[in-house]
């Protein structure tokens, strides 16, 4: 059985190599889902500790410290589109702890009309993923987790669903305060397309790698996240560019430089501990200030900062995202022991 997974594993990924971004049904798969991976530049594949939202992005950190924990989050997005994620862990006698979530976006109500521009009506656009997973520890230092994510997408009268899976591992070592991780993301199929006979359509595949170090004699945790290894190429040339002519009227072809295709891999990120009760957070998205920022005024484009505060049993986080100019996110989390709560009012 386990040989026979590994190969429907190795298929799966042959099958997805190569796509690139934008061009995956079912983009709500990449959505950010707490205010803490916002304020890290999206991401947070390589943080092993009791935050139950990080499963989302990585099904290998389910561990015991997150029994019982209920996340919410809520982002305020572009155009007064709406999104947000809850997630809890609870133990299973025959399966362990299992972690499982909602991530839903609602796109809000549109103005319906027909070819010759005359207004019908309106109609609204939604999607949800439900999502649930589990992990299983080797030895003392390797983690390896699933995902099994259902989702469901609505615009209108049309609608389509599918299903995807999480693929991690994580090497998490607390004398030496690293944490290193892989994660293949998105495996899986589009089961019904939203016009009946359709074709279907490639879902967002795509593998990451992350580092987290906490320093020793600083109060610094700083992460490296590695994301789209599965396109070797992110960088792409706009032909609408303007052109541009030397003294000879010849005229000068844009480069994007080795370096430049190499970061737009990396995401960096870090969190300041001041004291035991706050945390300072920052973030640094090469890709998207590269692909969203507009030329004239980048402005802190693919920059993303935040904060996270304990108040008694509550972990309450904000997370500060910058994609354009035109284009900001604000991402409001709050997690909670919701064991130990229900304890506390019983008292």
């Amino acid at each position: 059985m386990k040989k026979y997974l590994f190969i429907c594993l190795i298929i799966q990924v042959l099958l997805s190599y190569a796509q690139v971004g934008g061009r995956g049904v079912f983009q709500v798969l990449n959505l950010v889902p707490n205010a803490r991976m916002s304020a890290l530049g999206g991401y947070g594949i390589a943080l092993y500790d009791n935050d139950v939202n990080t499963t989302y992005q990585n099904p290998a950190l389910i561990n015991p410290e997150m029994k019982n924990r209920l996340g919410i989050s809520y982002v305020n997005s572009f155009a007064d589109i709406n999104y947000g994620y809850t997630g809890y862990a609870h133990e299973f006698k025959k399966i362990g702890l299992v972690a499982g979530g909602v991530q839903y976006i609602n796109y809000g109500k549109f103005t319906e009309a027909n070819e010759f521009g005359e207004k019908t009506g309106t109609f609204t656009a939604n999607d949800v993923v439900l999502s649930a997973g589990t992990a299983r520890h080797y030895k003392e230092h390797f983690h390896f987790g699933a995902n099994l994510k259902l989702i469901y997408s609505g615009i209108a009268q049309y609608s389509s669903t599918g299903f995807a899976t999480d693929w991690a591992s994580v090497y998490q070592n607390d004398s030496l305060n690293i944490t290193g991780s892989i994660v293949i993301k998105n495996l899986g199929l589009q089961i019904n397309p939203y016009v009946p006979g359709g074709v279907r359509e490639k879902l967002p595949f795509e593998i990451q790698a992350g580092f987290s170090h906490r320093l020793k004699h600083l109060p610094l945790r700083f992460m490296f996240n590695f994301i789209h290894l599965e396109t070797p190429n992110l960088a792409a040339i706009d032909p609408n560019t303007p052109k541009k002519y030397d003294i000879s009227g010849n005229e000068i072809k844009p480069k994007i430089s080795l370096s430049d295709k190499i970061f737009r891999h990396i995401v960096l990120g870090g969190e300041f501990y001041v004291g035991k009760f706050v945390q300072l957070r920052f973030g640094y998205n090469h890709l998207r200030r590269k692909e969203l920022a507009v030329e004239t005024a980048k402005g802190l484009s693919g920059f993303s900062l935040g904060a996270g505060v304990k108040i008694a049993m509550f972990n309450i986080d904000y997370g500060y995202a910058s994609y354009n100019v035109a284009g900001t996110t604000n991402t409001f989390s709050v997690t909670v022991d919701i064991a130990k709560l229900a304890k506390k009012s019983q008292q």
